[in-house]
């Protein structure tokens, strides 16, 4: 199975053994064994293969058998004359506004 997942957090790691809290248009357990683990990045989307597995006393997680990074979004942080300029064309909106 693939799913294209945003690794949000990572949870537990013990020796080659790592957990991780996930997002794949829902909430998700991802658990990952072995060299080289996906690095939660709040940029990247990862495509997981694996398989869903129901553990007696943490529920479903996916199992991640192989991975590849398939994309970085970009965060565009607002500049302080971007926020000056919209606060002025709301400004002048309101003001138009009151005159109708």
């Amino acid at each position: 199975m693939i799913k294209i997942c945003k690794i949000l957090k990572q949870i537990y790691n013990a020796d080659d053994y790592y957990i991780f809290s996930g997002w794949c248009g829902e909430k998700i357990t991802l658990i990952y064994s072995g060299d080289n683990p996906p690095q939660p990045l709040k940029t990247v989307d990862y495509k997981l293969i694996g398989e869903f597995e129901k553990h007696e006393h943490y529920g479903k997680q996916f199992i991640i058998s192989e991975y590849e990074k398939v994309g970085k979004i970009n965060i565009h942080k607002q500049t302080e004359t971007q926020r000056v300029q919209k606060q002025t064309i709301s400004d002048w909106l309101e003001e138009y506004n009151k005159h109708d």
